[in-house]
């Protein structure tokens, strides 16, 4: 879902590596959080962390709500841009990496091939997951709506296993989770929505959502949320530059 995140952190590969490196130290630190919790006999209940899971994934869909950054653009702070934007993935990335391997050792410590078939599991998911976000969801509800739809599954966990929490943990938990996926689901924009008009076209695959904007003289093209090319006689006479220099007359114009 790195394709959320394009208008801001740009497209070079440094981009990608950004997210995966985020993913993978978050991963990485919460891991060893629970390994510290749970040699010092004090390891979170899964449900407060199914909970925090919930509220986090919210998190990076409010967080790329272009409006968000259009006057730090405009001030040339898009390194602040950037470090916000990858800074709102470690929260539900921590928490992933301290919930997976609480839950497996939940139910499955007392038999090691049973904890190898888990992390089996968590490894096709891991692969799998992609590919069904990025040839299914993708295409058919673009960038926003994806991640609500990511994010859905785990609100319903928190609600069904919130049971035991106390009480004002409970209700205030589940109050911001459902606050937070309201204005997730109606308030927030992607770059897709606020590019696009009445008169536009929003076109997407697996690989690219094309915005193609504006009317007559002011059209423009957009892909993933970055202007690629616009109505201008420069393109044009950069294509019929070279006919004079020819010794014959020009008969084609393609």
């Amino acid at each position: 879902m790195g394709e959320n995140f394009t208008p801001v952190l740009g497209t070079e590969v440094y981009a990608f590596s950004s997210l995966l490196f985020v993913y993978l130290f978050a991963t990485f630190l919460g891991a060893v959080w629970y390994r510290r919790d749970g040699a010092n006999g004090n390891v979170r209940s899964a449900p407060l962390l199914i909970g925090a899971l919930a509220i986090a994934g919210v998190v990076p869909i409010l967080v790329n709500d272009p409006r968000l950054w259009t006057g730090l653009v405009s001030n040339h702070l898009q390194t602040v841009c950037v470090a916000v934007a990858l800074v709102s993935l470690a929260p539900f990335c921590g928490v992933l990496g301290y919930l997976t391997p609480r839950l497996i050792d939940r139910h499955f410590h007392d038999s090691p091939s049973a904890v190898g078939q888990a992390y089996a599991v968590n490894a096709a998911g891991c692969i799998l997951g992609p590919l069904a976000a990025g040839f299914f969801l993708l295409p058919r509800w673009g960038a926003k709506g994806s991640w609500v739809l990511l994010a859905i599954p785990y609100a319903a966990a928190f609600f069904l296993v919130s049971g035991s929490v106390r009480p004002w943990r409970r209700w205030g938990a589940r109050g911001a989770l459902a606050a937070l996926l309201a204005i997730a689901a109606f308030r927030s924009q992607s770059y897709e929505l606020v590019m696009a008009a009445p008169a536009s076209w929003v076109l997407r695959d697996h690989t690219a959502t094309v915005v193609c904007t504006g009317s007559g003289r002011e059209k423009q093209l957009w892909v993933n949320g970055f202007g690629m090319t616009c109505l201008t006689p420069i393109t044009k006479f950069m294509a019929h530059a070279p006919w004079p220099s020819r010794k014959r007359r020009p008969k084609k114009g393609w």
